[in-house]
């Protein structure tokens, strides 16, 4: 028998500084509401707080005992300004995240590491070199099911 997986989420994740992120940034609170299938697999939803980017985010992945990994992605590309700001650029095939992470044996909480592969995207007829990025994240379940 299965554990019950599908419920609400709450968690954080937070960059890790890089040539990527060289300023610190705020950690992004976010709500991921997971729906469990057959063998582990499950989908999902994740909207994040201000700090994070304003348009809901679609999630894909699979539990395999206390381990868990999903691919994140944006119906949009996402990009930051100088400043910090997200800025949507249109018509750009958006980036994949990819999380891993341990899961209590109770399935109540869960921590570990997330990923954004080096990519080049072409912009307005120019290259983009967009270096890769990561960071942490943690979550604590809400509403079991």
């Amino acid at each position: 028998m299965r554990p019950s997986f599908s419920w609400s989420w709450a968690g954080t994740y937070r960059y890790n500084h890089s040539g990527f992120m060289p300023q610190p940034t705020p950690a992004v609170a976010f709500q991921m509401s997971i729906s469990l299938g057959w063998f582990g697999r499950f989908s999902g939803k994740i909207t994040e707080d201000d700090h994070g980017v304003p348009e809901t985010a679609l999630v894909q992945g699979r539990v395999r005992g206390t381990r868990i990994s999903f691919r994140k992605w944006y119906p949009s590309f996402w990009m930051a300004s100088e400043s910090g700001e997200n800025i949507r650029v249109p018509g750009l095939k958006p980036f994949v995240l990819y999380y891993r992470g341990d899961v209590t044996h109770d399935f109540a909480q869960v921590n570990g590491v997330w990923e954004i592969p080096a990519e080049s995207r072409y912009i307005n007829e120019q290259e983009w070199e967009f270096p890769a990025a990561a960071g942490t994240w943690d979550a604590a379940a809400q509403n079991k099911q």
